[in-house]
């Protein structure tokens, strides 16, 4: 049996195709590598093949901010398979990658000979597409959130540049200027990218502690110039004192978070007062209902 067969049978792709139909689709697939850092596929782009890793690992990129990192059995390149068929992020190895790739010739020649195998490769695409879609949209992660007033930055980005080991593994979210500094200056991927601060930031990055989203937050502040948007930085830390989210505002603090997050996610207690306080709001309003 060959690797791409292998590859393709320990995919999702399985649960659409018998292994019979598998070794049909293989043989109109080609086999391609790309060496570490190489861009495989550009945002933007017409969307003219479907790809499987065989082996390795590459970096799905949006705008500078890490959506995922694929490795044996993942596809990339499903929006082939949507109305737009346009590219969503560019796909970057991470290190040497051997890929399959069944593009828009290859797919018309598979739908001429094995018109079923064809549908059905349509049908697992189509949803994947979906999927994936739908992922971007109720977003579940649980991100720790880089944030530094400006005199901070240089602080924030020397200190990512020491505990990068420790910040790449996880998912990250930043604030505008400070995400745009930290992956020029250190090559750190984000997972998500906010507005600048002034700009609703701080109030974004607010929205996600209350949604569950955060499990830490790192702001940089600088305690000795004022600021105009000083009552979203105060909202900030009052959201994580309401939800009990670990909110570190100076390297020595950010250290220790990062040690707890290195056995694990933070530990996170549940605020009895937020619970009084819903029952409390819940009774107002069957009174007036």
């Amino acid at each position: 049996m060959s690797p791409l067969v292998d590859a393709l049978l320990d995919s999702p792709l399985k649960m659409y195709l018998s292994r019979i139909q598998v070794e049909q689709l293989a043989t109109f697939m080609d086999v391609h590598s790309a060496e570490p850092d190489a861009l495989i596929v550009r945002d933007g782009t017409p969307a003219e093949f479907v790809a499987v890793i065989m082996s390795g690992r590459a970096d799905v990129v949006g705008k500078d901010v890490k959506m995922a990192t694929l490795g044996d059995g993942r596809f990339f390149g499903e929006s082939m398979f949507s109305h737009e068929a346009v590219r969503t992020a560019d796909v970057r190895a991470l290190e040497s990658v051997t890929y399959a790739v069944l593009d828009t010739e290859d797919f018309e020649r598979l739908l001429l000979a094995h018109r079923d195998v064809a549908m059905r490769c349509k049908a697992f695409f189509e949803a994947l597409y979906t999927s994936n879609r739908e992922k971007r949209v109720g977003d579940q992660t649980q991100y720790v959130a880089l944030i530094a007033h400006n005199a901070m930055k240089p602080v924030l980005v020397d200190f990512a540049k020491r505990y990068r080991a420790q910040l790449e593994t996880l998912p990250l979210v930043a604030t505008g200027t400070t995400g745009t500094l930290l992956h020029r200056s250190t090559g750190l991927m984000l997972s998500r990218k906010v507005q600048s601060g002034p700009l609703g930031g701080d109030q974004a990055i607010g929205s996600l502690i209350a949604s569950g989203n955060i499990q830490a937050v790192i702001f940089f502040r600088d305690p000795l110039s004022a600021h105009p948007h000083h009552a979203d930085i105060e909202a900030l830390g009052r959201l994580c004192d309401v939800y009990y989210v670990p909110f570190a505002t100076n390297p020595s603090t950010a250290k220790a978070v990062l040690a707890q997050l290195e056995h694990g996610a933070v530990t996170h207690f549940a605020n009895p007062n937020v619970d009084r306080y819903s029952h409390q709001q819940s009774e107002l309003t069957d009174q007036h209902a």
